[in-house]
């Protein structure tokens, strides 16, 4: 009788899928225009948090 030896490719992964829903309306995020503008938000709410 024979046996398979069976490898694991450790570098492939199932299909994974994120997906995320705000409970905030789009007319009350932020507008961001610039990555600059993105940092100065960014740092703000990690002050405030």
């Amino acid at each position: 009788m024979d046996t398979q030896e069976r490898t694991i490719d450790l570098y492939e992964v199932a299909e994974i899928k994120l997906s995320y829903s705000a409970k905030v309306k789009a007319s009350q995020r932020p507008k961001v225009d610039s990555s600059r503008q993105l940092q100065k938000n960014l740092s703000r709410a990690s002050a405030d948090a």
